[in-house]
């Protein structure tokens, strides 16, 4: 093979990661047909009133992926939301979060709830969404380290598990055994 006459190029690199993908059997209850296309209302941090310093987050990047994938994306920053819904009533904003995200559900009616590290998310208003909607699929996904022997190992590991009961998937970047 003559590597000076080919390119590592994006579009390489992408049917490289496409033949991968597809030689595995993906979960059938989050995958379905390839060419189908999903509302998904992704609930993440997108750190907008630092005025684009933090914009490298991994909220925005699968927001773009599954844009790029054909799927209608409606987004919900839940710490701007915080920030900016504080009332005399709700000095922490967080009544005013449970409400819109339930309302924005309501209105948008997604196939799928990606939650990325949303914590404040109370798992009584993900209850509430099932019962509106039994078909929704709700998944998130976690980047911070959960072993027994890395930072924070407690409060990582109830960051991931207190709305695992409305679940229907997690994504982690460690080992799931390190939750036991």
């Amino acid at each position: 093979l003559n590597y000076k006459n080919f390119e590592f190029d994006h579009k390489y690199i992408s049917s490289l990661i496409d033949s991968v993908r597809d030689t595995f059997a993906f979960n059938k209850r989050i995958f379905t047909q390839k060419n189908h296309s999903f509302k998904i209302m992704h609930i993440t941090n997108l750190n907008e009133r630092f005025d684009g310093r933090l914009h490298y987050n991994t909220g925005r990047r699968l927001n773009n992926g599954f844009i790029r994938n054909g799927h209608n994306v409606l987004t919900l920053s839940d710490r701007d939301t915080l920030h900016t819904q504080k009332t005399i009533n709700d000095l922490s904003g967080t009544k005013s979060l449970q409400k819109k995200i339930i309302e924005t559900h309501e209105n948008f009616k997604p196939d799928l709830i990606v939650l990325g590290h949303a914590d404040r998310v109370n798992p009584n208003t993900l209850k509430s969404i099932k019962s509106l909607n039994n078909k929704v699929k709700i998944i998130q996904w976690f980047l911070d380290p959960l072993s027994k022997y890395g930072p924070d190992h407690f409060s990582n590991s109830k960051r991931i598990l207190d709305k695992i009961d409305y679940i229907d998937q997690t994504f982690l970047t460690t080992d799931p055994k390190s939750l036991s």
